[in-house]
């Protein structure tokens, strides 16, 4: 009944797993959720510190059962904490166990304000703990004194409550998170209205579903181009990460990087080897289209530091062991037939110490085109027989192998490489550009149904099957909450899709003589390991 929900903080303090199932209900398929959560939140801590004190005071207790008791009292326990969804992934997972997807996260800091007095501060600070409080008071246990004392000193501590510059009392480092998630179309929903005139056919769609077989849908051509099409919208994150690695090696120091599975539509390779002229630079993919691509902008830029080869990144014996500093793989991992033999071929090719840059999608906003798409062909009568869109083969499943969380890291990490950092961006899928017509942004959008309208035109139930979805989403063009136009004038969507860039180390081992025990004396290759507990605070 519902197109969009909001919670605002307050899903911490409630059942969360059954208000999201509540939230799932209410939502109209397709429909928005949106939701804020404390990460971090300095008052929590504070709130703990004034609650023992008030409950304590000067006299003596102990712990039963992590509770504190003090004589045969026992300390009521707190219902209410801010950052209870707080831990990294935790809400996402939550949405998602509601059969929701999760379309976008971002990340925040607010600052509190607490007021200009210290009992108007006191009284904002305890908000979350007013109810124990309020029962410590009516038990005549609530020792007011030792509450106070306590709230002195986390003002002179100066880290969770502090005086702004304005005068008032306020918590900086309140750090939060806001989450956007879409309720999918799934079994006995119904989109869109059945036309009036309805026409005679002899297939309804339950039938075609039947014949629709397993197939993978990366075998397609379109669906290929169409994911090389999508990866210029990461592009300039992609290259930020790898500028963040070069810099870090001396300007007159040769490097050796190689790109492998690149894209025909990003240049990479192309711009490191034009801003890095010190980096040695090997394009490597099993398409000759994308290979001679490569050499020729080579060729017109002038770069003799750039070299491509037709070689699949599964199969790279060619390549010497232990030749490149970096390995940058830009979303090709899913189209390769086999993932892991290739991160094996990459850990076989990085020097030890050397880096590892994997980039993959984790979510498409290209859901809500394909639903549009649908109900406009089934309201114009070019689909009388659909009333369920989630039955339709799912196309991303297949695209989006590791948008499981931990998944690729898992995967990586299992591969003996050390994962360094995950970055989790988002990006708006180019549709077209300002000088192009829409022809591939027709492909874009309907990349989730693809296999439907194959097989409609295919059976003869609609033989316009892509005519018809080609003019639906020319209709749809005119909906700003679908499709919009960037700064530059790209064609987008309005919702970004995910993605997640993840660095990893291929550590040093025995077997490359860096940690040969039996050497005595040290050289000056070998590094000094330094604990934690060394490193000055």
């Amino acid at each position: 009944s519902f197109d969009l929900v909001v919670t605002s903080y307050g899903l911490a303090n409630a059942n969360p797993e059954a208000a999201l199932n509540e939230i799932h209900r209410v939502l109209v398929p397709g429909g928005s959720y949106l939701a804020a959560v404390w990460e971090q939140a300095p008052a929590d801590v504070a709130c703990d510190i004034i609650l023992r004190h008030a409950c304590v005071g000067p006299n003596p207790f102990h712990a039963v059962d992590g509770k504190d008791v003090v004589g045969n009292f026992q300390c009521p326990i707190r219902t209410k904490h801010p950052t209870a969804l707080g831990q990294p992934h935790h809400l996402e997972s939550l949405i998602e166990d509601a059969n929701m997807s999760v379309m976008e996260v971002s990340n925040d800091e607010y600052p509190l304000k607490l007021g200009k007095t210290k009992e108007f501060a006191f009284k904002a600070l305890t908000l979350p703990i007013r109810a124990e409080l309020t029962e410590l008071q009516q038990s005549n246990h609530y020792h007011c004194d030792d509450a106070a004392e306590a709230f002195e000193d986390i003002l002179k501590e100066g880290f969770m409550v502090k005086f702004r510059a304005d005068g008032e009392l306020g918590v900086p480092y309140n750090q939060y998170k806001f989450v956007v998630a879409r309720r999918e179309f799934e079994d006995g929903d119904a989109v869109g209205k059945p036309s009036k005139t309805r026409r005679n056919k002899s297939m309804a769609f339950s039938k075609i579903k039947a014949q629709l077989k397993p197939t993978d849908v990366r075998q397609d051509p379109i669906i290929f181009d169409v994911w090389n099409r999508m990866k210029p919208a990461a592009s300039d994150k992609i290259y930020k990460t790898l500028k963040k690695q070069l810099d870090g090696y001396r300007r007159f120091k040769e490097v050796k990087l190689l790109d492998a599975a690149p894209s025909p539509y990003t240049n990479t390779s192309v711009t490191i080897a034009a801003d890095y002229p010190n980096a040695s630079v090997l394009a490597i993919s099993k398409s000759l289209n994308v290979v001679e691509g490569v050499r020729e902008l080579a060729s017109v830029r002038d770069l003799h530091n750039l070299k491509s080869r037709n070689l699949d990144p599964v199969n790279m014996a060619s390549i010497p062991d232990k030749s490149f500093d970096i390995i940058v793989c830009s979303f090709g991992l899913t189209f390769l037939s086999s993932p892991e033999d290739t991160l094996a071929q990459f850990r076989r090719a990085l020097k030890p110490g050397g880096t590892l840059i994997i980039s993959v999608w984790e979510d498409f906003a290209l859901r809500q085109l394909s639903d549009s798409i649908i109900a406009q062909m089934h309201s114009s009568g070019e689909l009388e027989d659909l009333t369920v869109t989630g039955s339709l083969p799912n196309v991303l499943d297949q695209l989006l192998p590791y948008a499981k969380p931990h998944a690729l890291e898992n995967m990586i990490t299992k591969h003996g490489f050390d994962v360094n950092h995950v970055d989790h961006e988002t990006a708006r899928i180019i549709l077209s550009e300002p000088s192009c017509k829409t022809d591939y942004g027709e492909n874009i959008a309907t990349l989730a149904i693809r296999p439907f309208l194959n097989e409609l035109e295919k059976n003869g139930e609609n033989k316009n099957a892509f005519k018809d979805a080609k003019r639906a989403f020319e209709s749809i063009l005119r909906d700003p909450s679908l499709v919009t136009r960037d700064k530059c004038g790209n064609l987008v969507t309005t919702l970004p899709s995910r993605y997640k860039i993840i660095t990893a180390i291929r550590p040093h081992e025995d077997a490359d003589g860096f940690l040969d025990s039996s050497s005595k004396t040290k050289t000056t290759d070998q590094r000094v390991r330094i604990k934690f507990d060394d490193i000055p605070k």
